[in-house]
């Protein structure tokens, strides 16, 4: 008698440990495996340390996957691992280490205008491009960048938490109504800008040659000037360096 019950407790004690073992079996199935939502490594931070102006894009350097967009201003939680930012027509690199902050840093860039044209910038070292009308700031990752106004290139060196201004002048020709005239390299004839008489272009600081017709003149673009222009009536003694009445006038714009 005594054998049967000590029998039966050791099997009911066996029952209760192989429960025991399915409930544990089950608890970690719902946990997940090792390294799952329940093992994850902390992420870090990243730091954006612009001025909130633009958008930036990051995404995964070993993924496929659509890049989220950001702010240009305040913090981001990211996994572990190495990142692609964008912003305008610059990259940057980053890679974010577990519970530890990284810093992003962010300049800019301005071409002075009233918006009536645009600027291009290229990145010098990736080749990527963005467009912006004058008097409109870019903000970018610091770097070297080569920045376009009608066809004239300027270089620029763009550094952290700093405001890169490229000031400009502008060109004006008066003449007949429904007349186009055309702003050349004064070296070797190249076009670079054209429009309506009354209109005006804006220029970086240089030298131009100006045609209208079948004249043409050469004029000095000062920072924060305009130089208003007039064709010379037609006539034997008409030149091609000539210009009507008096000579072409600067006008500081200030």
């Amino acid at each position: 008698m005594r054998n049967a019950r000590r029998f039966g407790a050791a099997f009911l004690i066996a029952i209760g440990l192989l429960v025991a073992i399915g409930i544990v079996a089950r608890v970690r199935r719902s946990l997940g495996p090792p390294g799952g939502p329940a093992a994850r490594v902390p992420w870090g931070v990243a730091t954006l340390l612009g001025q909130g102006e633009d958008t930036l894009t990051v995404s995964a350097a070993a993924t496929d996957a659509a890049p989220a967009p950001l702010g240009t201003r305040g913090t981001v939680s990211l996994p572990p691992g190495a990142y692609r930012l964008g912003l305008n027509a610059s990259v940057w690199r980053l890679e974010i280490e577990s519970g530890r902050t990284s810093s992003v840093p962010i300049g800019a860039v301005a071409v002075e205008g009233t918006g009536a044209d645009r600027y291009d910038v290229l990145d010098r070292s990736g080749g990527a491009e963005a467009s912006r009308p004058t008097g409109k700031a870019m903000e970018l990752f610091p770097g070297k960048y080569g920045i376009c106004l009608n066809g004239v290139w300027r270089d620029v060196v763009v550094e952290a938490g700093a405001r890169e201004t490229i000031r400009t002048g502008v060109l004006l020709v008066r003449a007949e109504t429904g007349m186009v005239y055309r702003v050349l390299d004064p070296a070797d004839g190249r076009p670079l800008a054209m429009r309506e008489v009354g209109r005006p272009v804006e220029m970086f600081a240089g030298t131009y040659r100006i045609a209208c017709g079948g004249w043409s003149a050469v004029a000095t673009v000062r920072p924060g000037t305009k130089w208003v222009v007039q064709p010379a009536a037609p006539g034997p003694a008409a030149g091609t360096n000539t210009v009507s009445g008096a000579a072409p006038s600067a006008l500081n714009l200030h």
